[in-house]
Order: structure tokens, then C-alpha cells, then sequence
């Protein structure tokens, strides 16, 4: 196994130290004892996979995941996506149109579709389908570090005033937040809870931030097609800022660029006064024991997230990076070739069924590839990390409307949740007959 040293453990060691020093200038007292711990700290700086027994983590019942249509939807016209397996494309709205959508929630209202209503329908196009077998391996993130420090010392400097931190108990370090005053200054969030260390821009040290109420400042900083910067340029400032902060990579695949803008804007008939987005994401995409994550929605990878503001030509965002440790136990996974392709072709997670019978346009799905989707489970009052096998069925013929996002359908196969998203994402099928799978080999 792969012994892979993510960096961000260092930077939260040379947050905390900082952290004391803030402390011996705000207190009244005398200067800081060294933080103690109730037992020696061993943190893993190391990708680590902790093998449990079958049904280790009890059943995978996720609840009623949020699906991207707003229940009870009202249209106003000018476009948009009601679901990840049908796009409208509007201009307008029709009266007497007689023509609805049942969305994927048992008590959503029927939708009158607008002019020039487009439906698209997954078809599986590919041939027998590669399954790991009658169990696979599910791996859940261990999300606290440092959870042993022993506080006391550092509580009886916190001299405040009008509150006395001693009179509290058994507490624990919990958030960590720091902040740059300079220009292009950053804010560093360490949740120790949770494993995840976030960058973002301290708003009011750049130059937007500085504004004001100034709405001609503001206009002069919109982005016009002339400041797009070039793949390259936007992978080097992620990278820079990469190598300077000693950020460690080693878990994460080689970086992408996420250019959805430029889809989007040739998608787009009319591109006078276009608004362009004033940042660019980088997309380190997480590997978890050789396997790569998608968004189990929109069909993207996930990871580590980079965003490069365009007219500053810096970062002025760091998200997902977080602990690599994982406590792994097998699944009973779905065997049943034509379950999972008729899944695939309603949409998976989040489709919505028509009661559509023109202007249908087929989506064609290809042969899947084996992956990682993301899941989680709230169980004692926490958000489970669970990283599930799943199908990944590419789209081959993407449609080139603006509205339309989706890059591909996620199929988790574990048994129990594969059971449970059917259950909630169909619960009524208008037009049964416009989704036949195709007969599996």
C-alpha cells in the first residue's frame, strides 16, 4: 500500500504555535505554558486504511438525499435544469399546455413545461457490465486529529474579563481561525473536528474588498472575455501556491482545469455583456486506495479544490483538503446487471420522469468504469464520510444546451443504498415505456 505524506499537519503544528503567541499578548497573566497532552500525539502523515469486519459500520441507509429540484418548483421562463435526466430550455411559458413533469418527490406539484420544452432519456449503449463481485470494500473517513490536548493551560492565559474559561470543564480544542491583515491577505479555518483545513481570501484585503459601495470600482473589476488567462497560466498559479505553502498532494491525481465557463459561454446565443466568473477551479482529484472520487450528482471528480481569481491572478480559495486516514469493511454490493442499468437510465440520484412523448432526445450512456462516489450517513448525531463503489456511465453525445450540466450518471453500488435512492428518487413513472433498458448481455 501506497504511503502517501500529506503536508497540512505541519502548517496546523505552525498554526497552533501562532495560536500561543496570540495569547501571551491578549493575557494578563504570565506567558503561556506549552500546550500539554493527555497521552503522546501520534498523527498519521500517511494515506492508512484501517481493515474492520464485514458490516462494520452498520447499515448504509443515507435518508432522503437533497434532490437539486426545488420541491413544489415554480417556473418564471428564461431556463432551467429541473433535474439531472431532463433540461428544459426555455423562452417563456405556454398556457394549456397539457404536457407536466413528475418530479421525484411524492408530494411535488405538477409542472406545466415552457416553450420549446427539450427532454432528455439516458439509454444505455454498452455492453455487459464489469461488476467487483458479491462484496466490496467501503471506506469511511476518521475525521478528528489531535482530539487528546490537554487544554487547561492554555484556557487559564484566556485572562478575558467578563467570562472565566476555567470554570468549564473537560474542554476540548475544537476551530482554529487565522487571519492576514496584508494585502491579498488569507483566512485559515483548521477544523480539528472534522480533519479539514480551509484557505479563502480575506475579503477585505483585496482589492473588490476595498470597494466599498463604489459601484463603478466594481464594474472596472468584472471580467471580460480578454482576462481569461490560458490553461497553463492557471495551472501554474495553483501549483505556485502549491509548492509555497507546502501543501502536499501526493493523494491527489494530476491537477484539472474545471472549464464549464467556456462550455457554458458558447452555449450561450446571446454573449453581449456575458457575465464570465472571476475565478477558475483547479481540481486535485482525490484517490482513495487507487480509486477515484466523483460527485455522485453531476458526475465530476472531486478533491481538492483550487480557485484562481482571474483579474488577480492569485488563489483566493483552498477547500477539501482534509485527513487520508480511512477505517475500510466489505458491503454486500448490487450483482444484477439490469437493475443497475435501469437505474442508470432514470436519471440515478435526483432524475425526474416526464409524461413527455416528443421532442425526446436520447442521451447515450457508455460502458461504465469502476469508481468511488461520496455518501453520507447521519448516525449519532454526525455526518458519516462513507466513500461507496459505484458505476460511472459517461455520456458519449453531451448535448451542447447551457443548461444542461451533467456529465455523467453514478450508480452506487452498495445493495442498502442502491435500494433506498430507488425508492425516493421514482415514485410514480409517467411514461414507463420511455425507459426501457436495453437487454443486458
Amino acid at each position: 500500500m501506497k504511503n502517501i505524506i500529506y503536508g497540512f499537519y505541519g502548517a496546523t503544528a505552525a498554526l497552533l504555535l501562532s495560536l500561543f503567541v496570540l495569547v501571551a499578548f491578549i493575557s494578563s497573566g504570565p506567558a503561556p505554558k506549552v500546550m500539554r497532552t493527555k497521552a503522546p500525539i501520534k498523527v498519521s502523515f500517511e494515506q492508512r486504511f484501517n481493515k474492520l469486519g464485514a458490516g462494520a459500520f452498520g447499515q448504509l441507509k443515507a435518508g432522503q438525499a437533497i434532490n437539486p429540484v426545488a420541491k413544489n418548483n415554480t417556473l418564471t421562463g428564461g431556463g432551467a435544469e429541473l433535474s439531472s435526466s431532463a433540461v428544459r430550455v426555455s423562452e417563456g411559458m405556454v398556457a394549456g399546455n397539457k404536457v407536466a413533469a413528475i418530479a421525484p418527490l411524492a408530494d411535488a406539484k405538477m409542472i406545466a413545461p415552457p416553450y420549446n420544452f427539450k427532454t432528455y432519456k439516458f439509454v444505455y449503449k454498452g455492453g455487459e457490465i464489469k461488476l467487483p463481485g458479491e462484496q466490496a470494500p467501503v471506506y469511511k473517513r476518521i475525521k478528528p486529529i489531535m482530539t487528546n490536548f490537554d487544554t487547561s493551560g492554555l484556557v487559564s492565559q484566556l485572562n478575558l474579563g467578563f467570562v472565566d474559561m476555567n470554570t468549564f470543564s473537560n474542554q476540548q480544542l475544537q476551530n482554529l481561525n487565522f487571519v492576514q491583515r496584508d494585502d491579498f491577505g488569507y483566512t485559515t479555518s483548521v477544523m480539528l473536528d472534522e480533519g479539514i483545513v480551509s484557505i479563502y481570501q480575506n475579503w477585505e484585503t483585496w482589492p473588490a474588498g476595498k470597494c466599498g459601495s463604489d459601484a463603478k470600482c466594481y464594474e472596472a473589476m468584472r471580467v471580460q472575455l480578454s482576462d481569461m488567462p490560458s490553461e497553463e497560466t492557471v495551472l501554474a498559479i495553483a501549483n505556485e501556491f502549491v509548492t509555497s505553502h507546502k501543501i502536499d498532494t501526493s493523494t491527489y491525481g494530476p491537477p484539472e482545469i474545471n472549464n464549464e465557463w467556456r462550455r457554458l459561454y458558447d452555449a450561450t446565443a446571446v454573449k453581449d455583456n456575458y457575465y464570465f466568473p472571476d475565478s477558475i477551479e483547479v481540481i486535485y482529484p482525490s484517490l482513495i486506495d487507487g480509486k477515484t472520487v466523483y460527485d455522485e450528482y453531476n458526475g465530476t471528480k472531486t478533491g481538492l479544490s483550487i480557485m484562481v481569481q482571474i483579474k488577480d491572478r492569485k488563489v483566493n480559495s483552498v477547500s477539501n483538503l482534509m485527513t487520508q486516514s480511512f477505517d475500510t469493511s466489505d458491503y454486500v454490493m448490487e450483482t444484477d446487471a439490469k437493475k443497475i442499468i435501469a437505474y442508470a437510465e432514470k436519471g440515478g440520484n435526483g432524475g425526474m420522469i416526464y409524461a413527455q412523448t416528443e421532442n425526446i432526445t436520447d442521451l447515450e450512456l457508455s460502458d461504465p468504469e469502476l469508481i468511488l462516489t461520496k455518501v453520507y450517513i447521519y448516525k449519532d448525531n454526525r455526518n458519516e464520510e462513507l466513500y461507496v463503489p459505484a458505476l460511472y456511465f459517461s455520456i458519449s453525445n453531451m448535448p451542447k444546451d447551457a443548461n444542461y450540466y451533467r456529465k455523467a450518471v453514478i450508480v452506487p453500488l452498495a445493495k442498502d443504498i442502491l435500494a433506498e435512492r430507488e425508492t425516493i428518487a421514482t415514485p410514480g413513472i409517467a411514461e414507463p415505456a420511455l425507459f426501457n433498458s436495453k437487454t443486458v448481455k
